[in-house]
């Protein structure tokens, strides 16, 4: 019996694996490239609210902010780069024959995209079980700030900054000024504390401690300042003459009911507030300051803004997270539908597997007849009855295909079973 065998111009480039879905290829390019966004989107989420978080702290806590925020960092770079990477090798598979070395690279890369998206998801768990910690510590360093404003230039530029930009007051509200440790004994022990209790004296120390510094500070003679015309200087108290007593009087009437004298950073005031500002006007050395009134100052406090940041971005990242590994599961199917179309070949009579060649209508075949016998067993078979013809004029449904793959003999067009 004659063997007959086809040779085909361009063999390699032609050898593709087949699509089991209309445009399949362009779904698993745009889940890919839909993978390298979701990347970039988490480093642009992380980065813009490490800044906003960042603004709450001094130098030396965002860097524990910063190490907290590594790992999503480092999600965003490897989703980027793997997805990137495999835009290149889907390309170059896509040419190839489909074999049993293409079904492993396939079961790999779907093993590390599961891999690099779950341990993405741990990261992002991570940080949200995390958050009452990252509170709780912002909480902690605000109100040490609060005590620190005239002692440290960073913590007094910070809550100026941190209460003009986020138009808030205090860490839960402008009664925390009232409490720090550089405010008179009188006033500091004012009012209902932080947490619902009578809160004393934080210190037995006065604002005269500081008076060797040379930061902006009122005096306990409330109608002096010995820098009146900074731009942010801590409240005055109240500019009449009367005893302790009675401007604590005043002022515990004032939080009840929202209106009168109150303490706090002028950085507190409403930004279209004019009363406060009056402050930076030029004025005689023996002058009154004028006081803040609650109605001309934020009351709300900046913890507050702080943890809706925060909880967004944690939300917004879940989202990513779970966009990643739908976008995963949807790449699995895809490849499973494509192992499953490629899996069993074409056969023929012999058993042997036929290759899907896709050509090019102007393609020529040759078609060699061998002889059925040797002459020795040291010289090659001859050929003869060379035919030139048309790859693509023959329908491969002449061809016999054995078992299960006969169904598969319908495939017309420029396809052709070798």
């Amino acid at each position: 019996m004659e063997d007959t065998k086809r040779m085909t111009f361009d063999y390699k480039e032609n050898v593709q694996m087949r699509e089991p879905l209309p445009k399949l290829r362009l779904v698993i390019n745009f889940l890919l490239m839909l993978e390298v966004l979701l990347g970039i989107a988490i480093i642009l989420v992380a980065a813009c609210y490490q800044s906003i978080l960042g603004s709450f702290m001094v130098q030396v806590d965002r860097k524990m902010l910063a190490a907290k925020f590594f790992n999503t960092y480092l999600l965003g770079f490897q989703l980027i780069a793997s997805y990137i990477c495999s835009v290149s090798m889907w390309r170059r598979v896509w040419k190839r024959r489909y074999s049993q070395t293409i079904e492993i690279l396939l079961s790999v890369w779907l093993f590390f995209c599961f891999l690099i998206v779950l341990c993405g998801m741990g990261t992002v768990w991570s940080l949200v079980n995390s958050s009452d910690a990252l509170e709780n510590t912002a909480e902690i360093m605000l109100f040490y700030g609060i005590d620190l404003y005239y002692m440290m230039p960073e913590w007094k530029l910070l809550w100026d900054q941190l209460q003009y930009s986020q138009e808030c007051c205090g860490v839960h509200g402008y009664e925390d000024w009232a409490h720090a440790n550089w405010m008179p004994k009188e006033y500091s022990s004012l009012g209902q504390g932080r947490f619902g209790t009578t809160i004393p004296s934080r210190t037995k120390r006065s604002i005269d401690n500081y008076a060797a510094y040379d930061y902006d500070q009122c005096e306990e003679v409330p109608t002096e300042c010995t820098e009146p015309t900074v731009t942010t200087t801590p409240a005055p108290r109240p500019t009449t003459t009367a005893q302790p007593a009675q401007c604590a009087t005043t002022i515990q009437a004032a939080q009840e009911s929202n209106e009168g004298q109150t303490l706090a950073p002028y950085a507190c005031c409403k930004r279209e507030s004019t009363s406060c500002y009056q402050n930076y006007m030029p004025r005689s050395e023996n002058s009154p300051i004028p006081h803040l009134n609650l109605t001309d100052i934020n009351v709300g406090g900046c913890l507050a803004v702080f943890s809706t940041y925060m909880y967004l971005m944690l939300n917004i990242l879940l989202v990513l997270m779970l966009i990643a590994i739908a976008v995963d599961y949807l790449m699995f199917v895809s490849a499973k539908n494509c192992h499953l179309d490629n899996k069993e070949p074409y056969y023929d009579d012999a058993g042997n597997a036929l290759v899907i060649v896709r050509c090019p209508p102007n393609v020529k075949c040759i078609t060699m007849e061998e002889q059925a016998s040797r002459f020795s067993s040291d010289e090659y078979n001859t050929f003869v009855d060379l035919d030139v013809n048309n790859c693509c004029c023959e329908n491969p449904s002449t061809t016999n295909l054995a078992g299960e793959n006969a169904r598969n003999s319908r495939k017309q067009g420029n396809y052709i079973l070798h």
